[in-house]
């Protein structure tokens, strides 16, 4: 039965039993209103419900987008901090072959100089023992004369070579 028939029903009778029907349809009513109110709620609460998994699904989704973008930059960071990591061997290696090319020529410059002492060691060496007054004499068997007439020998040697521009340094060491 609708609730207008009923209504209508409660004004075409008695007083008496108007009341009652329109207690009736007033009760009903309220059963109504109490389903309405709580269908009305369940809509409410399922709206909030979908509502609150809607801002929950953007909040995740936000989330997983400034994931995405904290991802990116470290991605973007780790990129530039290798590429740093590049340029800075690159350069360490450019100061390192500097540097072995630098060790190279005073390594090549050292093996000149002890070439060069080697042959002045040699033509010294060959200029002592090719020399019949320069042979080696033990100064302490060399009396007074012999060592005057030694130390001439020397003397003029040192006049002879000394346009060759060789220095040559005596020692004597001995006791009269």
């Amino acid at each position: 039965m609708d609730f207008r028939a009923r209504i209508s029903v409660v004004e075409g009778g008695s007083p008496a039993r108007c009341g009652g029907f329109l207690w009736l349809a007033v009760g009903k009513l309220s059963r109504c209103r109490e389903k309405a109110a709580m269908a009305m709620a369940m809509a409410m609460a399922m709206a909030m419900a979908m509502a609150m998994a809607m801002a929950m699904a953007m909040a995740m989704a936000m989330e997983h987008a400034e994931i995405k973008v904290v991802k990116d930059q470290l991605e973007h960071e780790v990129a530039r901090d290798h590429q740093a990591g590049l340029e800075n061997a690159s350069e360490l290696w450019g100061v390192m072959d500097e540097d072995c090319r630098v060790l190279k020529e005073l390594m090549d410059k050292t093996r000149e100089e002890q070439d060069e002492l080697k042959q002045m060691q040699r033509r010294l060496n060959a200029w002592v023992t090719d020399e019949g007054a320069l042979r080696e004499v033990r100064l302490d068997l060399l009396n007074e004369q012999d060592f005057r007439r030694l130390t001439l020998a020397l003397i003029t040697e040192v006049v002879a070579t000394s346009a060759e521009d060789q220095t040559i340094e005596l020692d004597v060491v001995g006791q009269w």
